[in-house]
This record gives structure tokens, C-alpha cells and sequence, in this order.
């Protein structure tokens, strides 16, 4: 029964494309032969025309309300010939939708009249155009719409507008019959705060005299997304902001962890209350967790005063360097002093007095002390050092034993032909020895002569 329908409907078809009347055999050829409503648009067609008479002048027409094209008359020749014409629908029959047939006139001079049938398909904008756009994954640069002209109709100048909450696209293009376009429109992947869904894509299409809308969507696939972010600043009082930021396209669970040891934990704080709290070892583990919508984060900010511990270190340095050196002075000790000696030729002359003190036994004890600028040694005066330097002006005393309690005094006499005015600085002296297998030094304290005075300590 189905072969026997499609048999019949195609049989009709072939009746109405071929017409033979008279001197003429005319077979129509669809060329385009949907007119769309909105746009005025002809329907194309090739007259194959059989003149089997004589040359003659035609015209085409019809009485249905169509007009033709090319309008006027034409010549045929006697044989084949193919003439294309456009059938223009007038307002009443472009009201309708679906297939018509169109009868027309073809009248020659001489010929006479022959008549035929077209068909022709009347379809609104809104059945030109089908959009589907693909699936897009969180982070893709691009979405691929797939825009598809449905119809057998050629349609040039077609300027396409879509529009989503992701993106906008324009663009100027044409369509072939039943042509399908990929295409890739840039994708804003920075966007934040949009659910995995589908989204609706928006379209406005303008072509000829015509506009119509279109609408399509496409899937924003799931995807779990998060990014991390620490800043810190600050030395003696060390503030560090952490925190996280969902940026996939789901709510997501996210935890924020901050490590400190059990010394540095009781100088830091925070500007949220950590929800967990867990001690390993030496270390404390703060963890705060937020189930975050796209776009959101969390964040906390942890500050560790220093001020408190450093003090406390730099007294405890202190400390030890107070108790050392005293350590050392109980050990031994170098006292310098000088005065005034008084001469017959009136130079200026000063008698340096050294005492060297120990609180315990040592032995290979050596004595250091350095002539001021602009002065000599007098060496008839006390006992001669045992080493005189005389280019770097150093003066050494060796003590090969030295007893708990016992004190030694050095003394000698330095002088100069130049008159001394104000005062007069002399370097520290110094002494050098081995206790518990480790070299020492201690100095003597620092002494100056005032010209107008007898001697200064300090």
C-alpha cells in the first residue's frame, strides 16, 4: 500500500514538471523553490522548452496572483531552449504555509497558449534555522555552536547574533542550501559564579527584508575546581593571608590548613577561629572548611608576633656575653695606669704602669702593649720587654707562670721631644693565654693623660 502511495505522488509530480501541449514540451527543474514568507523571495526555476514549430515570441504568466520573471515576451528558437524564470508570490498566497501548485500561461504569437504547473513550498523565517551548541567543560577557551540553514534555499547576507551568559558573537555570512556552520566563539573562562547547567543561547538572524529569533543551549559540564592563594608581610610581627577560591562550577568542600610548632603557636593568632585543631609531635595543625559556591572562597589571616621572643633571645645573647666576659675578668686581669714623669730637658715624658692579676693558676701568659704615635721607649728605666716590635711600635712580656692570687707589675717610661696639648690617648694593653685548652684575651681598660693634669682612669 506505501509503495503503491509513493509511486502515485511521484507520478503526479512528473505530470505536473513535464507539460506537452502544441508545438511546445516544457519540463520544469527546481532551481530553489521555497519562498519565505517574510522575505519576498522568488522561487527559481529552469523551463526546459521543446519548440518543435517554428520560432515564435513567448510570455509567461498566471492568474493565481504570482508575477514572473523575466517579464515581458521572449524568443524561443524552433528545439531545446532554457529559460530561467522567477515566480514571485503575491501577499495572499505568501500567508500560507506548505506546498502549493502554481499554474501559469505560457502564450506565444503565433503558437497559442500552453499551460503547466509549478510547485512551489511557502515556509516562515522561523523554520529557516536550527542551534545546538556543544558541551563545555570548565576552563575551555572556545564553545563550537552549531548553527544549520534547514531548508533547500540559498540565502546570502545573513547577519547572525547570538548571545549567552558566557558569551556574544556577530557575525556577517551566507548559507548554502542545508548547509551546516561550526562555529567557535571565544568563551570567557574567567567567568565565576555559574552552576553546571544548561544555559540557553539566544540568537537573532536578519537576512533579505527578513529577521527572525533562534534558540539553542548547551551544557555546562561539572567540574571541581579550586586555587590557592598565601601572602605574608611583616618581620618582628608576620601576618600571612591564606586563602582558597572555588573556581569550578559546583559547590565543593574546601579546607584551609595553617602548621605551626608548639613555640611559635603561643605568639599566633587568628582572625577566624580554626573549626579543628590537632597536635603531631612538635607541630599544631589548624584546618577551618567552607562548602563554597562558585566563586566564593575562604580565607584566614594568621599573625605571629616575634617582638616578645626576640627580646628574650637578644637578653639571653646579652646574658651570656656578660657572663663570659666576667668569667674571663675572674680569670685575669689587665690594669693600666699612667702619670706624669718629669725630666731635666723638659720633655714630655710618661711613666705606664701594668698590673696583671690572676684568679687562678696559668701558665705561658703573654702581656701585649703598643707605644702611642710620636713617642720612644726609655729603656733605662724598669724592666725591658722581652720582645720589642719596632714597626708595629708593640711591646710583649712573657709570664711563663703565673700563680691563683698572684699579681705582676710592669711598668716603663715613653717620652717625646714634642710638647703634648690637651689630651693624650694611649691604646689598651692586652694579655694572651690558654684555659681548658682554649686561647683568651682580656683587655686592660682604656687610659689618657691630660696635659693639665697628673693622670685619668676610665
Amino acid at each position: 500500500m506505501k509503495r503503491l502511495l509513493v509511486f502515485s505522488v511521484f507520478a503526479v509530480f512528473l505530470l505536473l514538471a513535464t507539460v506537452s501541449a502544441g508545438n511546445l514540451e516544457i519540463e520544469s527543474i527546481s532551481k530553489g523553490d521555497i519562498v519565505i514568507r517574510e522575505a519576498n523571495n522568488p522561487a527559481y526555476f529552469d523551463l526546459v522548452i521543446d519548440n518543435k514549430g517554428n520560432a515564435d515570441t513567448f510570455e509567461i504568466y498566471s492568474f493565481v496572483g504570482v508575477t514572473f520573471s523575466p517579464r515581458g515576451t521572449f524568443d524561443l528558437p524552433t528545439g531545446k531552449s532554457t529559460v530561467e524564470i522567477g515566480a514571485f508570490l503575491g501577499e495572499d498566497l505568501r500567508q500560507t504555509s506548505g506546498a502549493l501548485i502554481i499554474e501559469y500561461e505560457i502564450r506565444g504569437q503565433d503558437t497559442g497558449i500552453t499551460k503547466g504547473n509549478l510547485q512551489i513550498t511557502v515556509i516562515g523565517a522561523e523554520d529557516l534555522f536550527s542551534l545546538k551548541g556543544e558541551d563545555v567543560v570548565y576552563g575551555d577557551e572556545s564553545v563550537k555552536v552549531i548553527l544549520k540553514n534547514r531548508k533547500d534555499v540559498t540565502l546570502p547576507d545573513v547577519n547572525v547574533k547570538l548571545d549567552s551568559p558566557f558569551f556574544t558573537y556577530e557575525e556577517e555570512t551566507s548559507f548554502q542550501p542545508l548547509e551546516e556552520k561550526e562555529l567557535e566563539i571565544s568563551f570567557n573562562k574567567n567567568i565565576t559564579g555559574f552552576y553546571a547547567d544548561s544555559y540557553n543561547i539566544g540568537g537573532e538572524i536578519n537576512f533579505v527584508d527578513a529577521s527572525t529569533s533562534v534558540e539553542g543551549s548547551f551544557n555546562y559540564v561539572e567540574e571541581e575546581s579550586s586555587s590557592s592563594n598565601k601572602e605574608g608581610s611583616g618581620f618582628l610581627v608576620r601576618t600571612v593571608l591564606l586563602e582558597k577560591v572555588n573556581e569550578g562550577n559546583v559547590n565543593t568542600k574546601i579546607e584551609l590548613k595553617v602548621t605551626r610548632n608548639v613555640l611559635t603557636r603561643l605568639f599566633t593568632t587568628f582572625d577566624v577561629e580554626p573549626e579543628n585543631v590537632e597536635r603531631r609531635g612538635l607541630f599544631i595543625h589548624y584546618a577551618w572548611t567552607g562548602n563554597l559556591k562558585p566563586g566564593e572562597k575562604i580565607s584566614v589571616v594568621a599573625t605571629t608576633n616575634y617582638t616578645f621572643p626576640f627580646i628574650l633571645i637578644l637578653l639571653i645573647i646579652i646574658a651570656i656575653v656578660i657572663i663570659r666576659h666576667v668569667f674571663v675578668v675572674k680569670t685575669l686581669s689587665v690594669k693600666k695606669r699612667v702619670s706624669l714623669v718629669k725630666t731635666k730637658g723638659g720633655e714630655f715624658a710618661l711613666k705606664v704602669v701594668l698590673h696583671v692579676k690572676s684568679k687562678k693558676h696559668l701558665t705561658g701568659v703573654r702581656l701585649v702593649d703598643k707605644l702611642p704615635g710620636a713617642t720612644k721607649l726609655y729603656e733605662k728605666f724598669g724592666r725591658r720587654p722581652d720582645e720589642i716590635d719596632e714597626a708595629s711600635r708593640t711591646l710583649r712580656w712573657n709570664i711563663a707562670n703565673i700563680s691563683k692570687g698572684e699579681q705582676r707589675v710592669f711598668s716603663y717610661v715613653i717620652y717625646s721631644k714634642l710638647r703634648v696639648v690637651g689630651r693624650f690617648e694611649l691604646p689598651s694593653a692586652y694579655a694572651i693565654f690558654e684555659e681548658d685548652g682554649e686561647q683568651k684575651t682580656v683587655q686592660s681598660n682604656r687610659t689618657s693623660f691630660a696635659s693639665e693634669s697628673v693622670s685619668s682612669d676610665y
